[in-house]
């Protein structure tokens, strides 16, 4: 649920397949009335392609934070390989959320 309220909240656009910006945002307040019904485009457990501002499909418990420390080892990888002195392209954080369910 804090990912769909923090994608409306932020109002993250939703791109159409060839990730052009349709104008519109991604996570409606009317997809969180519907919050884990069928159709819903704020399911339980979101899925990548589906909606816009979802990075990676999470499901079983535990794969979305081994997910995260898995993109902050990419990040660091490549910071380590591109980065230079005064010219640094990846230096931003990965966050995670955990809840008990995670």
């Amino acid at each position: 649920m804090l990912l769909w309220s923090l994608l409306h909240l932020t109002g993250v656009k939703a791109v159409n397949p060839e990730y052009e910006v349709l104008g519109q945002i991604s996570v409606k307040l009317e997809d969180i009335r519907r919050f884990r019904q069928i159709g819903s485009k704020a399911p339980g457990h979101p899925e990548y392609h589906f909606v816009s501002g979802v990075e990676t499909t999470t499901g079983p418990l535990g794969q979305g934070i081994a997910t995260s420390v898995g993109m902050a080892i990419a990040q660091k990888f490549l910071a380590a390989r591109y980065n230079q002195p005064d010219f640094a392209i990846f230096d931003y954080n990965i966050y995670a959320f955990c809840g008990d369910g995670c």
